[in-house]
């Protein structure tokens, strides 16, 4: 009981600084976004926006939108403040969200470490699998025959009082009541 309380505190002593990190950079994430809709709705001046300019084509590639009002450009983040499309282009005034940028990139680094991305990590940790499994889970031996000679043997006396295992014992079990 006592070795499984301290698997279980092991555990968790392990797990806890991801977990509790990416809960933090999402809470923090969360808190940019509202002061960045209060910016808005406040109002923000106009040469504060970038104003980015997309095709039909190159709008629907190039944009990864985080809901309808929010989009990530070039791995960088963006609120839309105002959009008009122009004939067959789109222009979006936006407010680059530099603070959400940051956390996206940190909580990215943060789930490539705790999912080992690293590949020199990789190939150390398929070469410990490699080990255990061979230690572990080592192939069976293949019986083979071994290749007669063609000279003749002479017989020996222990070849012939040997009893093969796959015989049945000479007397039948004993019959208990």
């Amino acid at each position: 009981m006592k070795r499984r309380i301290m698997s279980f505190l092991l555990l968790f002593i392990l797990l806890a600084p991801v977990f509790v990190s990416y809960f933090w950079l999402q809470y923090q994430k969360s808190m940019v976004k509202h002061e960045v809709k209060w910016r808005i709705i406040d109002g923000i001046d106009k040469d504060k926006l970038v104003v980015l300019k997309f095709s039909k084509s190159e709008f629907q590639k190039n944009l990864h939108w985080k809901h309808t009002k929010e989009f990530e450009y070039n791995f960088k983040m963006y609120d839309i403040v105002e959009s008009m499309i122009i004939k067959d282009s789109v222009y979006y005034y936006c407010w680059y969200d530099n603070e959400e940028t940051k956390l996206n990139h940190q909580l990215t680094e943060l789930v490539s470490k705790a999912y080992n991305s690293n590949p020199l990590k990789n190939e150390s940790q398929k070469k410990i699998y490699s080990f255990f499994k061979n230690l572990y889970f080592s192939n069976a031996f293949d019986w083979k025959m071994m290749p007669q000679k063609t000279e003749k043997r002479t017989k020996s006396i222990f070849l012939v009082s040997f009893t093969s295992i796959n015989f049945p014992p000479p007397t039948p079990p004993p019959q208990f009541s």
